[in-house]
């Protein structure tokens, strides 16, 4: 995680620390006082404290915030070359892609039309952009899980 510092602190939004906080908690790698501590700070000072903390409690707690970050952001973690092992450690990637293909196609064009347009995109609708187009491309054309960021 250390290597990737600075990217996350720039990348990650205060939504996603947010998520991340809960995950964090609720399987072990942060107590409650720390999560409410973090949960009072700007973005700014939120991101560095999160992964400073989790950082200092080991090589356990940083799989837990890799694990997380890869849940509430794939493509974060894929900036942040935290995905790639994820598809070849098999977990659940083949039941999360068609989870991601079941939503309705016209709302992936709506998205894209926007990102085409220059329009706003809420980061949450990036990420779920981001995990269909990788779906589409794993499951729909059978590429190897390596493709999408080649």
């Amino acid at each position: 995680m250390s290597a990737v510092r600075v990217q996350f602190n720039n990348g990650v939004s205060d939504s996603v620390l947010n998520q991340l906080l809960d995950k964090l908690l609720q399987h072990g790698a942060m107590i409650n006082e720390e999560m409410q501590t973090a949960k009072t700070k700007p973005r700014a000072e939120k991101a560095p404290d999160v992964i400073d903390t989790v950082m200092r409690k080991g090589h356990e707690s940083s799989q837990t915030l890799i694990e997380a970050l890869r849940e509430v952001d794939p493509c974060l973690s894929r900036e942040l070359k935290l995905w790639s092992d994820r598809f070849h450690e098999g977990q659940r990637s083949l039941h999360e892609g068609r989870t991601v293909l079941r939503r309705p196609r016209k709302d992936m064009l709506s998205i894209y039309g926007r990102l085409m347009e220059g329009d706003h995109v809420a980061s949450e609708e990036k990420t779920l952009f981001c995990s269909y187009c990788e779906a589409v491309l794993i499951l729909g054309h059978f590429q190897r899980p390596g493709a999408v960021e080649d």
